[in-house]
């Protein structure tokens, strides 16, 4: 089946004879996370249940991670991708802390995390670094957005 009506074509080319692909829904994630950004620190909260539509699987779930010292990872999504995610983000922030010597920006792990499109996961970096208090949403597609806070449902 192609994308234009031929049966319906007159002289010339028809905008209302065309066929438009609709775009997908929102697949929202149940996972309410809240954030904010002050001078020098980051309050976070997340509820801790994990649900697909209406079907609740468990009531204790942790969808805030400690990624480091100074960094914490909080996510919404396939809960099996987030946890591999966050566990290898947070090994690797610690090779990079010791052969750094020093501490890992959040800068550096919005970078490593947004190579990783493949995943099924939304996760929110939150830290405070010598630059700052920082709150950055990456998107399984790869869209990074730096904002004062979040509030996700």
């Amino acid at each position: 089946m192609s994308g234009f009506a031929f049966e319906q074509a007159s002289s010339g080319f028809v905008f209302d004879n065309c066929r438009c692909v609709l775009p997908g829904k929102v697949r929202k994630t149940g996972t309410t996370i809240v954030a904010v950004k002050y001078k020098d620190a980051v309050l976070v909260g997340a509820d801790s249940r994990c649900t697909e539509g209406n079907i609740i699987f468990d009531d204790n779930i942790l969808k805030i991670h400690r990624l480091s010292d100074n960094i914490y990872a909080l996510g919404a999504g396939t809960s099996a991708d987030y946890d591999f995610q966050t566990c290898l983000l947070g090994s690797q922030l610690e090779l990079l802390k010791l052969n750094q010597d020093r501490q890992v920006r959040v800068a550096t792990v919005v970078r490593k995390q947004s190579y990783q499109g493949y995943i099924g996961t939304y996760i929110m970096i939150v830290g405070v670094d010598v630059t700052g208090s920082h709150i950055t949403t990456v998107h399984s597609h790869r869209n990074i957005a730096h904002l004062p806070f979040i509030e996700s449902d």
